[in-house]
């Protein structure tokens, strides 16, 4: 079973929306990097994709 920590607690130095939350450290923004620590196959499949880069296509 997954919940929210295994993917909110990875990474956390990366991130710069990490803090401590009841002795853990946390963010809320999930990237692919995080992703990818379980679903490689898909984050790279993701990196193709015209969804993956909507920030710089709107800008």
């Amino acid at each position: 079973m997954v919940g929210c920590a295994e993917c909110h607690t990875l990474n956390p130095d990366s991130h710069q929306d990490t803090f401590e939350h009841n002795g853990f450290r946390i963010h809320v923004v999930v990237t692919p990097k995080d992703c990818e620590t379980c679903h490689p196959k898909e984050v790279k499949e993701y990196e193709h994709n015209l969804m993956s880069k909507a920030y710089r296509n709107l800008k």
